[in-house]
């Protein structure tokens, strides 16, 4: 967009109108409406010189930001960079209501995944953080939030409980609880069951890479928006977290400087708010903390983002990733060529019983030390699990 010959630049143009920012047919009948004075805040166009320069992206390769409603009466609108949201990105719709995918830029890179061996903390197993090359072969989409319980709320028609006896104690009066994770997620809820208290240790047919039951998180979620969500690989979650930054940096590209009380540290962790200490209110009551004003989550986009725009890869909730644990990654080294997700049964650890398919949760959570917040570090959990564990969403680039 210019006036006098001068870009106003892509982030000043919001007040659109029409076949604009969504998928189009061809065909006639397409129209768009520009507002130009409400657009560039501080200044008025009165002579008539501004002139709209309309861009098309194929549908197979849509811009960098797509913007999905969660009860599935918007269509999914698209936007070239962060600025161009309308109301900013960190407004509570895209907290609550809808969810905003950013896409990663992967497709050819060659990188390295894992740990040299210089970064601090506690956590940094060689085995476990094996170091090696990966050359991604596809972009895709992830969320820049940790889903949150406002958008689990207007996706589902109810809150999400941390188990049965919650639902007696309401435990979300808490201030701006809709704008925190979602948390205490168990694997098998998001691909197998909507029923978060429920204890489930033999339900497995909708494990990935089996398609999710209709009423998981995730089965409701496509149902209702069309969009394919699932959770990342592993690999596919490091390479976003990473953000480009190498070992022993924070994916805002400061550097890791202690193994506790790392005043860089961009997320919400331990010593910075997760857990209560002695004499606060809230101390000894871990089962509630998690949605208090003053410890344990924050609302989501609290601490700032990495260079592709993503908010809390490190601390607030752990994030599920669809790969089964292994703890010497090197005993797949053929196999993980390109990002893959380690669903070969054969390379579990601990037998094939669903109570002891354990997977991979990446990013450390409120109540973690710095060791286990970093990008490389690896964790796991049993799909029955849930303390600390929430979801980030990713989906194909392309529009269905």
């Amino acid at each position: 967009m210019t006036t006098n010959g001068v870009s106003i630049g892509e982030s000043n143009v919001w007040c659109l109108a029409g076949d604009v920012n969504r998928k189009v047919s061809a065909g006639v009948g397409k129209s768009m409406t520009w507002q130009p004075d409400r657009s560039w805040n501080g200044h008025k166009i009165t002579d008539g010189s501004a002139r709209a320069v309309v861009k098309a992206w194929a549908t197979n390769s849509p811009p960098a930001y797509m913007v999905v409603d969660l009860t599935g009466t918007v269509e999914p609108m698209f936007y070239p960079c962060e600025g161009a949201l309308p109301g900013g990105v960190t407004n509570a719709y895209y907290r609550t209501t809808a969810m905003v995918m950013r896409r990663i830029p992967a497709n050819g890179v060659t990188w390295t995944m894992g740990n040299s061996g210089n970064e601090t903390g506690t956590g940094a197993y060689a085995a476990r953080e094996w170091r090696h090359t990966i050359t991604m072969d596809h972009d895709w989409y992830m969320g820049i939030f940790e889903m949150t319980q406002g958008q689990y709320y207007h996706a589902f028609g109810a809150k999400h409980y941390r188990n049965a006896s919650d639902m007696t104690q309401d435990q979300f009066d808490e201030v701006d609880w809709m704008l925190r994770p979602l948390d205490c997620v168990r694997y098998v809820e998001i691909r197998n069951t909507a029923t978060p208290y429920v204890y489930l240790s033999t339900l497995k047919d909708y494990d990935y890479p089996a398609q999710p039951k209709e009423d998981s998180i995730i089965g409701k979620l496509r149902a209702t928006t069309g969009i394919l969500f699932e959770l990342p690989g592993e690999a596919e979650w490091e390479y976003a977290c990473r953000a480009g930054t190498p070992e022993g940096y924070w994916n805002d590209g400061s550097m890791i400087l202690s193994a506790s009380g790392d005043a860089n540290l961009p997320g919400r962790v331990s010593y910075k708010g997760g857990t209560p200490v002695e004499g606060d209110e809230n101390y000894g009551n871990e089962d509630k903390h998690s949605w208090t004003a003053a410890n344990g989550t924050a609302i989501v986009g609290s601490y700032a983002p990495n260079a592709w725009g993503l908010y809390d890869m490190h601390g607030n909730v752990w994030e599920w990733c669809n790969d089964f644990w292994l703890e010497d990654l090197s005993s797949v080294s053929n196999y993980i060529t390109h990002g893959e997700v380690n669903a070969d049964g054969a390379n579990m650890i601990n037998g094939t019983a669903s109570s002891t398919r354990y997977r991979v949760r990446r990013g450390g959570c409120y109540t973690s030390d710095v060791g286990n917040s970093r990008s490389a570090h690896r964790n796991y959990e049993s799909q029955s699990a849930r303390d600390g564990i929430g979801l980030r969403l990713v989906c194909p680039v392309g529009i269905p």
